[in-house]
């Protein structure tokens, strides 16, 4: 089984808050970073599992992709209660596989191009945004999604509904999208690129 398929296998597993099939997917000295600090192997993570899950966010994962060297990149959308509000925070998941277990995970706020950063497979360059991105922005006082081309596509009252129809247009175009924050810096970017065959 490849290491994209062995993620699958244990998002699967947390999905169906089956606890032992997850940890059987883990080596026995796994290392686990989480924001609540760190894991050291199965018996701890059957732990943390056990004891996290009331106050654990719920997360929206994106298909597994393997990037070489037993790494398999994971974007994620965090999406934590505060009050009467949901707040969403793009991340991605970084898992290493190596002989056919889970040896770590940990998370990267922003999309693949930091996780590949952060694992020194790219170089942290400026880059640009190609023209039929979509971008999600916040322009006097609304969030609407646009492209250099095109202009506005659409308008909303918040951030999570703007970023999620950023999200699902740019899938639909095969694009990328950037989800900017309201200072118009970039919050996350994911590329939807489908590769030539």
């Amino acid at each position: 089984m490849d290491a994209a398929q062995i993620v699958r296998e244990a998002l699967a597993a947390a999905r169906a808050d089956d606890i032992e099939a997850l940890v059987s997917l883990y080596s026995a000295n796994c290392e686990l970073r989480f924001p609540e600090g760190v894991v050291h192997g199965r018996d701890a993570l059957r732990k943390a599992l056990r004891c996290g899950r009331s106050s654990a966010p719920s997360y929206e994962a994106g298909e597994p992709e393997h990037v070489g060297s037993g790494h398999v990149l994971v974007p994620l959308t965090m999406l934590w209660r505060i009050g009467r509000r949901t707040v969403d925070i793009g991340a991605t998941a970084i898992w290493k596989v190596e002989d056919g277990l889970i040896v770590s995970l940990r998370a990267v706020p922003g999309g693949n191009r930091d996780a590949l950063v952060e694992l020194g497979l790219v170089d942290d360059q400026v880059r640009v945004p190609p023209i039929d991105a979509i971008h999600t922005l916040y322009r006097r006082g609304v969030w609407v999604n646009e492209t250099l081309t095109e202009g506005r596509l659409s308008q909303h009252r918040t951030r999570a509904p703007a970023t999620q129809a950023g999200r699902e247009l740019a899938i639909e175009r095969a694009t990328d999208h950037v989800a900017h924050k309201m200072d118009g810096s970039i919050a996350i970017w994911h590329s939807y690129r489908r590769e030539a065959a």
